[in-house]
């Protein structure tokens, strides 16, 4: 199956010119290269898309987490919020590079009712 891409559009000087006229001078299928380039990367769109709805299930869930711990906190009849320490969250033990502890420690604290 033959590809071809009849017009490609880009900014004039920028980086992506110089590649194309490159490819041209050295006698390379421009159009084929586009072409295997797309089907390279043609699902990084896609993958953005489903990671998004993922991150929206983690909301979710987060958001159900912290309702349901406030209601078991409450029931002796105290009050109690989410509270976000201000000097951030606690990093001990943490390997260099690793994150995902940040958002695994749920801080309440008990609201004052007088």
């Amino acid at each position: 199956m033959s590809r071809i891409i009849q017009t490609i559009s880009v900014p004039l000087g920028g980086k992506a010119a110089e590649l194309i006229e490159d490819m041209k001078r050295n006698g390379k299928n421009v159009s084929q290269t586009v072409c295997d380039i797309l089907a390279r990367h043609g699902s990084i769109y896609d993958d953005n898309v489903q990671m998004e709805m993922e991150l929206n299930q983690l909301r979710y869930r987060y958001g159900i987490v912290c309702r349901e711990a406030r209601t078991a906190l409450e029931r002796s009849g105290e009050k109690w919020e989410l509270y976000f320490p201000p000097d951030g969250w606690n990093s001990e033990g943490m390997q260099e590079g690793e994150n995902y502890a940040l958002g695994s420690r749920v801080h309440f604290r008990r609201v004052d009712t007088d």
